[in-house]
């Protein structure tokens, strides 16, 4: 019953947040209001229920599922009030039936946030972290001067608590309610040149008492972070332009040890009051610096980086510290635009502390090359071998990212246009391999995983008759420490408009052979679509899929349909 209650409870409360724009019309004439030019309200609300069943395994989902989720953005003589809702039954063992809700309501050059929002103040400080709470954002105009102001503050919750018996129990992280406050104090020019500088902190920290069941485990550890950046952009005679992020970060890795008696050297010694060094404190810095000259069709230019070891900011998800390079850069057009090639090529180390048994020293480098040799033909290739991180999904029990380190890549792309105008028909061929290794906020995976990956595809459009048809083929081969994987199969899908383009049917159909060391079966999936559209702002949609695992020991089906609707206005 208390489930009922709360499921009633957020889809009325949704409903209710998508009309809140019209509840200063109760006191005044609503007819005069709504002639009023000045105001106008947008936005959209999706509706999307699923069945499912499953033949020869235990349900891996609930039979039944919804999603209710609304955008609406009311403007009133001149404010912006966008507010988005989402509202689900989660098929996960962690259940949110109230997911998320943020607005933004904004006036000229005045905007508020409230709800679970994201902001990026500085790469070394705040930088994209969600954070339940409230913030704000200034960028108003200055009448003399060369220059215009731009503040912004925040304060809000970073992650949420989790209990280590519920984390445990559930397959996730436990984790310390983490609160904290960032703020960001700029000016930008007012030229063309757009000239910049902006002064950003971040302070947060884990709440102790946030968590009742004592913790034991050494891994988890409540930590206190102050973070400072300062970041700028300097453009002159609008060809040569130099950009630079700084950061520093003082943190504490466990705040339940004893107070350090040393003193503070640097910038810190000024900021002493709004953290409490520890023991346990770490100090770090972080610096990126780019010059670059672009006259014209080239451009030309040298970067500098180093990020310090375990260099680490509560308001970002990630760093690749431990890392110095330097790199030279450049980029050019040849053959009136139709040749285009940008490289980098530079020196990397690591163990930048000499802590480390080994020091690693190599070149690094990018370069991508595209060429459209005719009309219809094109190619391009592009290799790399810096570090880069790849977002896989978010944690809904800590708020936390799951990443990919790609270290190297090398990718090889093709692409012919033949047929007609009423038929045009296409040909596309991708090869590609990555080298990396997974990780994310809490633990590093060193294992290298090697990825190939081709791909065939093959389109044709018949104007004439609104039928589009598609074929393709895919080989993805995996390559880790003690195992390997190979992927093997092709696809074919057809497409076609009905009723004067208001019906849009597809029938897509794919067939998977993976093999492992020890296994191989096939996956074969089929999905159908229909989409609907009734006027110019509402929107049906149905689907079916059907999903057979052909293996001799543990084959099995699944059977998904869903339903939807969407409502622009």
């Amino acid at each position: 019953m208390k489930t009922n209650t709360l499921h009633i409870g957020g889809i009325f409360l949704l409903f209710t947040l998508c009309l809140l724009s019209f509840r200063t019309l109760s006191a005044q004439d609503i007819e005069s209001v709504a002639k009023d030019k000045s105001f106008k309200i947008s936005g959209s609300i999706n509706l999307n229920l699923g069945l499912y069943d499953a033949y020869g395994i235990d349900p891996r989902r609930d039979r039944f599922s919804y999603l209710v989720s609304g955008m609406v953005n009311p403007r009133l003589f001149g404010i912006d009030t966008p507010m988005s809702a989402v509202y689900s039954q989660q098929e996960t063992v962690f259940l949110q039936p109230f997911n998320q809700f943020g607005i933004s309501p904004s006036y000229k050059w005045a905007k508020l946030h409230l709800g679970y929002r994201a902001l990026s103040y500085s790469p070394f400080t705040l930088n994209g972290h969600l954070f339940l709470g409230v913030g704000t954002e200034l960028t108003p105009t200055l009448k003399r001067g060369p220059v215009n102001l731009r503040v912004s503050a925040m304060y809000g919750q970073f992650r949420r608590p989790v209990e280590p018996l519920f984390a445990q129990e559930n397959g996730g992280q436990a984790s310390y309610r983490r609160m904290g406050y960032a703020a960001k104090f700029g000016f930008v020019g007012k030229k063309e040149t757009a000239n910049y500088i902006d002064f950003s902190l971040i302070k947060a920290e884990d709440r102790l008492g946030s968590i009742d069941e004592p913790i034991n485990n050494v891994a988890l550890l409540p930590e206190e972070n102050l973070a400072l950046g300062v970041t700028g952009q300097y453009r002159l005679f609008k060809k040569l332009v130099f950009n630079a992020d700084f950061g520093t970060t003082a943190l504490s890795r466990d705040t339940r040890t004893e107070r350090s008696t040393e003193s503070v050297k640097g910038v810190f010694n000024a900021f002493n009051g709004l953290y409490t060094n520890r023991a346990s404190t770490i100090f770090r810095n972080a610096v990126k610096a780019k010059i670059t000259y672009a006259p014209g069709a080239y451009s030309i230019g040298v970067q500098y980086s180093r990020i310090d070891p375990e260099y680490r900011t509560h308001g970002s998800y990630f760093f690749l510290n431990d890392v110095e390079d330097f790199t030279f850069n450049a980029a050019t057009q040849l053959a009136k635009g139709k040749i285009r090639i940008a490289g980098n090529i530079g020196l990397q180390r690591n163990n930048l502390d000499e802590e480390k048994s080994t020091t690693g020293n190599r070149v690094i480098g990018s370069l991508n090359y595209s060429h459209n040799l005719t009309d219809n033909f094109n190619y391009n290739i592009t290799y790399s071998n810096f570090s880069s991180s790849v977002l896989v999904a978010r944690d809904l029990l800590t708020d936390s990212l799951n990443l990919y380190q790609v270290t190297r890549s090398l990718s090889v792309g093709a692409g012919l246009q033949i047929g007609t105008e009423k038929r045009p028909q296409s040909v596309t061929l991708n090869l590609s391999r990555q080298t990396g290794n997974s990780r994310d906020e809490y633990f590093i995976n060193e294992s290298q995983n090697d990825f190939y990956n081709v791909t065939a595809n093959y389109a044709i459009i018949l104007k004439e008759t609104g039928w589009t048809f598609q074929t393709g083929i895919n080989l993805a081969r995996s390559i880790a420490e003690n195992t390997g994987t190979r992927n093997f199969g092709p696809s074919f899908s057809v497409g076609k408009h009905f009723l004067d383009k208001k019906l849009q049917a597809r029938y897509v159909t794919t067939y998977l052979n993976a093999k492992t060391d020890t296994n191989s079966f096939g996956i074969l999936n089929n999905r159908l679509n229909l989409n609907y559209r009734v006027g110019k702002k509402h929107m049906l949609k149905f689907g079916l899929g059907l999903l057979n695992k052909i293996d001799d020991l543990n084959g099995y089906s699944e059977v998904r349909g869903t339903a939807g609707y969407n409502w622009r206005f």
